[in-house]
């Protein structure tokens, strides 16, 4: 009898899971433009135990499928997606997949009633987070959805209030760093100028840090920044002076990663033969380092990145 039960469970749980997949393959849809590769995806994605990881999973299997004009599968995707970012349970994650849930609902389903759902969400939990930095993130994050969705009042509050935040923060790459991602916001929402003022900003606090490495990260923030508004003689220039700033740093291996770090910002803006250079002599400099270990290391981020910079072109 206790057979005969546990076989029933296991047969509903598998009709469950089966509906559920089905839906999520939609009319045509799970082999439109993904074949089953596809259905490969979503079936990992469904047994992914861990939620944040489940949530990405699904919202990239959305775009794919409304990329494939599979509207129903992405819709079903989506509804996987918010079910998962609500169990996690650090704000800040949930802060950062729930402002992206917004973008994906808005621009892929113009599905604006859920995205403002999803939006709400991303501002509350950004609300609950404690650290001033990932506050300050994800906050831009909330702020950069909103300037997607047209709401440029409510992007320009919410950006206002991360600045606020990132005037506090103390460390120099830290407050770059967050920095960085409020001026992209400012530029997705439309607003190159209030991005040029930022970049301007993150070079002023550069300026203050007698720490060369956090010197040179914050400047090579501010010329990605100066490069995704089209200012590309600024952000050349700002390029130039945060190798410099690289140079001057007497530790090997924090020299040779900051410049690793330039040359991946210098290929993301479209600068690939700098980039190469930059990276050839982050390369060469690695022999300089005296802990076999690190030296390793060095050496093998220095030729991953310039592997993947020759192959972007």
């Amino acid at each position: 009898m206790r057979q005969n039960r546990a076989a029933v469970l296991w047969l509903a749980l598998g009709l469950v899971a089966g509906l559920h997949l089905g839906a999520i393959w939609g009319c045509g849809g799970g082999d439109s433009g993904g074949g089953s590769s596809l259905r490969e995806e979503i079936v990992r994605a469904t047994n992914e135990p861990e939620a944040a990881t489940r949530a990405g999973l699904f919202m990239d299997i959305a775009v794919k499928q409304a990329k494939a004009r599979d509207l129903s599968g992405s819709e079903t995707s989506l509804e996987s997606a918010t079910k998962a970012c609500r169990e996690i349970q650090d704000p800040a994650t949930r802060a950062t997949l729930f402002a992206k849930l917004a973008e994906t609902y808005y621009s892929k389903l113009d599905r604006r009633s859920d995205a403002r759902r999803a939006l709400e969400a991303a501002h509350e939990a950004a609300d609950a987070i404690e650290s001033p930095e990932s506050k300050a993130k994800n906050l831009a994050a909330v702020g950069r959805a909103q300037g997607v969705m047209g709401d440029a009042k409510g992007a320009a509050g919410t950006l206002q209030d991360a600045r606020k935040i990132a005037d506090g923060i103390k460390d120099v790459k830290g407050r770059a760093d967050v920095m960085g991602d409020i001026a992209a916001a400012y530029q997705k929402a439309g607003d190159d100028a209030e991005a040029d003022r930022v970049a301007q900003a993150i070079l002023t606090v550069a300026e203050t840090s007698e720490d060369q490495r956090a010197r040179a990260d914050a400047i090579a923030v501010a010329a990605s920044t100066q490069s995704k508004i089209k200012k590309k003689p600024e952000a050349e220039k700002s390029f130039g002076l945060a190798v410099e700033a690289a140079r001057k740093i007497s530790d090997p291996y924090s020299q040779v990663m900051a410049l690793v770090g330039i040359g991946e910002k210098l290929a993301a803006a479209g600068f690939g033969p700098k980039a190469q250079d930059v990276l050839k002599e982050a390369e060469n400099l690695c022999a300089k380092i005296k802990q076999a270990d690190l030296q390793i290391e060095a050496l093998d981020k220095a030729r991953a990145t310039m592997d993947k910079v020759k192959k972007r072109g």
